[in-house]
């Protein structure tokens, strides 16, 4: 008995380390399946999203080819309002209609607005709706000489060779500055640039503002409110409601160009092409993940058989675990056996010498009664020393199966959403770097358009560290008869001009309501403080520019120069308004 007990103590051992094996090989193959779904739900995604994306590409260009079909209909209607070139008055259209190439057309077809403006755009001008803007001072002479000849009528003429450029006064730079005027006339409309005299002659430095209560404390400048309302240089003022007649509605919230139109129409063109190209390629990807996921049968198929021998390992794990139940069983038994053997052959023991009995006359005798009830008893005694059964271990497995899945569920829809906010974080990305590098380079153009203007020539740019948006901007200069150097190579001067620059260029992409600037022209000579001084000007038109400077040459560009003195301890400052 002794050696069949040790044999199956051996056998247990080997039946615990294939069990550990197969457990292992259990796993193994659960990774595996956990790694093939994976595969499997990101083709899937990758798919899903590149279609996504076509379909949103496809609903632009949809949009945008609707919009050309309109834009084509106002072509049209744009071209018939051209062709017919009716103003009103009946000299104007005839010399429109002479087939000459100096006249340009009536003032008010040159000009468009927006509708809110055009009232008091149309008041602005006045009078000179109608004039005639011709090339020069000889095809005016002869549009009049024509009207007298003809006895068609009278029209005023704007030769642009002839006519005065008029700038904006310096109380009508400061007006400009209070709350509720709107900006000049002239900057309201839009207009090709050849006829910018011809704007600057009707309009001079007339204004625009919400309402006279705007303008009521402002002298010496005209200025015309979106109802109408005109306020005379002299303080003369004019308003009230007008009446309403057919065709009282301006032209010129609908004096669109239709040249402008289709220009508008052809960049709709351009962006459905890219669209286009987009689509094509977003296709391409497709394709390729398509093909990529020519192999998902494969992967089902291991799938398969992955889970099919999984299942047999199972199966074989559990013939294992229940043969080695029951080599402990038998092993414990057979142990238990012994020990009661044992304890029998010592009281055995006992009765022979109580008997005088040999150990041979009881060989083969069988058990007494007593002895297998004394048996019984040991036995339940054993048995209940074990404890009750756990009746519910079915039903909590069960439950902590039902939170398993629950969880894998879980664990599923976030892996799903982390794909899709990674794919939202990249797009953001591209977006990010795109409108930076659109806005550096913009920037960069006007830096190096105001560099070579403030040195009169040379060249400057400004490029990235390591093409790296996140590392950092180096200015590169390069002052006339210079090699280019960074701007810590140049000399002080040098470094002043190009910050300049520099600040200017930021300038023209962002304006601030009011700039400071301390001591700027410090490190400057004579020539560029007074080319300092030429940009400073010229930019105040529509910015607010306060400087700190002892240079006299800065101080005589001012509109308004402050002085501080101290005298007798007593601090005092005084101001001049300078003539612009």
């Amino acid at each position: 008995m002794n050696t069949d007990t040790a044999e199956r103590e051996e056998r247990v051992e080997k039946l615990e380390e294939e069990l550990e094996e197969i457990d292992a090989e259990i796993d193994e193959k659960k990774n595996r399946i956990e790694e093939i779904e994976e595969e499997q739900s990101q083709g899937d995604t990758d798919v899903q999203h590149l279609e996504n994306r076509i379909e949103k590409k496809r609903g632009k260009i949809e949009n945008k080819r609707d919009k050309i079909d309109d834009l084509k209909d106002t072509i049209q209607e744009l071209e018939k309002m051209k062709n017919r070139g009716n103003t009103g008055s009946r000299a104007v259209d005839a010399v429109l209609s002479l087939d000459t190439d100096g006249v340009e057309g009536a003032f008010q077809d040159l000009i468009s607005t927006e509708d809110r403006f055009a009232v008091a755009v149309e008041t602005a001008a006045g009078g000179h709706m109608n004039d005639v803007v011709v090339e020069d001072k000889q095809t005016a002479v002869d549009a009049i000489n024509y009207l007298k000849r003809e006895n068609i009528g009278r029209a005023r003429m704007l030769p642009l060779d002839k006519i005065k450029d008029r700038n904006k006064s310096a109380k009508s730079q400061m007006a400009l500055k209070k709350k509720g005027v709107i900006d000049y006339a002239s900057n309201l409309v839009e207009y090709n640039k050849k006829y910018e005299k011809a704007m600057n002659n009707v309009f001079s430095d007339t204004l625009i503002a919400e309402d006279l209560d705007s303008v009521k404390d402002v002298d010496g400048v005209r200025v015309v409110t979106l109802d109408g309302d005109v306020m005379s240089r002299g303080g003369a003022m004019q308003g009230g409601k007008k009446k309403k007649s057919r065709g009282n509605k301006s032209n010129l919230s609908n004096n669109l160009s239709p040249d402008k139109k289709r220009e508008e129409k052809n960049e709709i063109e351009e962006d459905i092409e890219e669209l286009q190209r987009d689509i094509a390629e977003l296709k391409e990807m497709k394709n390729r993940k398509q093909e990529d996921q020519q192999t998902d049968d494969e992967l089902r198929d291991e799938k398969k058989q992955v889970r099919e021998s999984m299942d047999e390992l199972r199966e074989e794990r559990q013939e294992l675990y229940t043969e080695k139940e029951k080599l402990k069983s038998k092993i414990d038994e057979v142990g238990s056996k012994k020990a009661k053997t044992k304890a029998e052959l010592e009281n055995v023991k006992e009765d022979l010498t109580e008997y005088d009995l040999d150990e041979d006359e009881l060989i083969g005798l069988d058990s007494t009664p007593e002895d297998l009830k004394t048996k019984k008893r040991r036995v339940l005694k054993k048995q209940n020393s074990m404890g009750p059964v756990n009746m519910r271990a079915i039903e909590e497995y069960k439950e902590k199966k039902e939170e398993f899945d629950d969880f894998k569920d879980k664990v599923s829809e976030i892996r799903q959403e982390k794909l899709e906010i990674e794919d939202m974080i990249e797009e953001i990305e591209q977006k990010k770097r795109k409108r930076f590098m659109d806005t550096l380079n913009e920037v960069n153009e006007d830096f190096s358009r105001i560099f070579t203007e403030l040195f009169d020539g040379g060249e400057g740019e400004l490029v990235l560290e390591d093409d790296n948006i996140e590392k950092g901007l180096k200015i590169r200069a390069a002052p006339p008869g210079k090699d280019p150097h960074i701007i810590d190579a140049l000399s002080g001067g040098e470094k002043t001009m190009t910050a300049i620059a520099f600040v200017f260029s930021i300038l023209e992409q962002r304006e601030a309501p009011f700039y400071i600037m301390d001591e700027i022209d410090a490190a400057l000579d004579k020539q560029n403080s007074k080319r300092l001084s030429e940009i400073l000007k010229d930019y105040s038109d529509g910015n607010q520019f306060i400087v700190i400077s002892h240079n006299d040459i800065t101080v005589r560009h001012a509109e308004r120069a402050y002085g501080v003195t101290m005298k007798d301890g007593v601090t005092k400052m005084r101001s001049i308004e300078l003539e612009a």
